[in-house]
């Protein structure tokens, strides 16, 4: 089965901040400098999000991720702009974002995604 793809209409990121989870791990010796070594190769990286979509827009993305994504939980494809340009990266979402109706038919949605460093 094919990852889906982010709805391309409905705008993903306003700003991009990562936030890698530290790979390393450190052990205190008896005598001597601190052992540092690598826990793991392929770690999380989070990228929290921020959007302003209209009532048309926001339908969409309630309905790519409600029934898509089987309510948020499954994984997808989404542009984004980090190291080494802007690449399609497998993504999913830590938990339901925060959906927010402001004034004039539009919805501000906060949350964050998660995706793999090697993806």
């Amino acid at each position: 089965m094919a990852i889906p793809v982010w709805p391309l209409d409905v705008p993903l990121l306003d700003g991009f901040q990562r936030q890698p989870k530290d790979p390393f791990t450190r052990t205190d010796m008896d005598d001597g400098m601190a052992r540092t070594r690598r826990r793991f190769r392929v770690f999380p990286i989070t990228i929290p999000v921020n959007f302003l979509v209209m009532a048309g827009q926001y339908d969409e993305y309630y309905d790519f991720c409600v029934n898509t994504l089987n309510g948020y939980a499954d994984w997808f494809m989404v542009t984004v702009d980090g190291p080494g340009g802007i690449m399609q990266k497998r993504c999913r979402w830590l938990g339901a974002p925060t959906e927010d109706r402001i004034g004039g038919g539009h919805w501000k949605v906060s949350g964050q995604l998660e995706t793999l460093s090697n993806f």
